[in-house]
């Protein structure tokens, strides 16, 4: 259909293809889906990095929770072994 000219209802054409009346409307709609997809991602990665930043606090406590224990274990392997050494030179010191 050719617009009469001088008259302002006319079909939108776009690289001589007729456009749909309702393209507009339905572009708006997808370009508000598009915002809505790009705000669920956002939401989706800003947890997604919470969760991992609490991953790696909770594996870090976690470590030095082991280092602590371990080095717990060392000292009372370290005083045993004073104790014994003590008591044995006490023992040896009594046999002369």
């Amino acid at each position: 259909m050719t617009p009469i000219p001088g008259s302002s209802s006319f079909t939108p054409i776009a690289d001589n293809v007729q456009m749909d009346v309702d393209s507009d409307s339905e572009a708006k709609q997808a370009a508000r889906e598009f915002a809505q997809a790009q705000e669920r991602l956002r939401i989706t990665n800003e947890a997604r990095e919470r969760r991992q930043e609490e991953r790696k606090r909770l594996m870090e406590e976690e470590a030095r929770r082991v280092a602590e224990r371990e080095a717990e274990e060392l000292l009372e392997m370290e005083r045993q072994f004073q104790l014994q050494v003590s008591t044995g030179v006490l023992r040896n010191l009594t046999w002369y």
